[in-house]
């Protein structure tokens, strides 16, 4: 008995990134993230069940996009997402939008919004003497995440 099924099609996805409207095109990485703390709700001495999980309470989801990319040509990372000038994340006080558009092979799209982001850290690394590559990587926290399409 075959328990996989055997295809002979690969499939493909166009992935865009927009920050502010601006298409981003050069990220090796893009990693939205969701988390949240979940708490055991247990029964007091009743019964047979003191102890037991009656009910998982989950708390407020916190939502955050990493961001990794190589710089190009004298041009920062953080100028290609509409940063210029940029010396350090102390100096970024406004927020961005940031869009997220995955197109099917079917050609479908979903469309998610990552509303007013606010970048949380920022990386530079793989810089060495045997090297010539730089990336750079970045941690956005997310106000609120919507489901366009």
């Amino acid at each position: 008995m075959q328990l996989l099924p055997r295809t002979q099609t690969t499939a493909a996805f166009a992935y865009t990134i927009l920050f502010n409207g601006n298409e981003v095109g050069n990220f090796q990485t893009f990693t939205p993230n969701s988390t949240r703390t979940l708490t055991r709700i247990r029964a007091l001495a009743q019964g047979g069940l003191a102890g037991e999980t009656i009910e998982i309470m989950e708390s407020i989801t916190d939502h955050t996009i990493s961001i990794t990319a190589l710089e190009l040509y004298r041009k920062e990372v953080m100028e290609f997402m509409g940063y210029s000038n940029f010396a350090s994340i102390e100096d970024l006080k406004d927020p961005v939008d940031i869009r997220e558009i995955v197109t099917a092979p079917d050609g479908s799209e979903r469309i998610i919004d990552y509303q007013s982001c606010k970048i949380a850290t920022y990386t530079k690394g793989g810089i060495s003497s045997a090297g010539n590559v730089i990336t750079d990587t970045c941690t956005f926290w997310v106000t609120r995440v919507r489901r366009v399409k």
